[in-house]
């Protein structure tokens, strides 16, 4: 079932409260930040054939346990890998294709990054913009929560 969970909001505001405070600023050095700025550029390049493979586990493999996605078509909130796992499961379509660009990639801390990309794709309308806030955990970087978002169509 899906519905809105309020650590979510909790875990938003502190990412604002950490933006703000931190004014995009951590402790990273600058060989740091591009070993784990690659790492997370790799990641979202893999997720994005993850999605483009429409299978729901192996997407859901880049969340965390307790992720959250706002869906971009329902506007609805999904809390938790196995929720997202069926919320995101597509049949099996060779012509779908997934792409997603990181744009800005901001450490809020060593383990804590906000990752803003393009997304786009072969469906009706597939362009827009995502943002996640992604955890290292256990030396992997994983999605904490999707904020999605659709541009206009034309």
């Amino acid at each position: 079932m899906r519905r809105f969970h309020p650590s979510a909001a909790a875990a938003a505001l502190l990412v604002i409260a950490a933006m703000v405070g931190l004014n995009g600023q951590t402790t990273l050095d600058a060989k740091v930040k591009a070993i784990e700025d690659s790492a997370i550029r790799q990641q979202i390049k893999d997720y994005a054939a993850a999605r483009s493979n429409g299978d729901g586990n192996p997407q859901a493999s880049f969340y965390t346990i307790d992720a959250d996605e706002w869906g971009s078509n329902d506007r609805e909130m999904t809390v938790g890998r196995e929720a997202i796992a069926k919320e995101v499961a597509l049949p099996a379509d060779a012509k779908r294709k997934m792409r997603l660009e990181p744009v800005r990639i901001d450490f809020l801390t060593p383990s804590i990054a906000l990752v803003n990309c393009t997304y786009g794709g072969t469906a009706e309308n597939p362009a827009g913009k995502a943002l996640y806030v992604m955890m290292k955990i256990d030396g992997k970087w994983l999605i904490r929560s999707n904020r999605p978002s659709r541009f206009p169509s034309k």
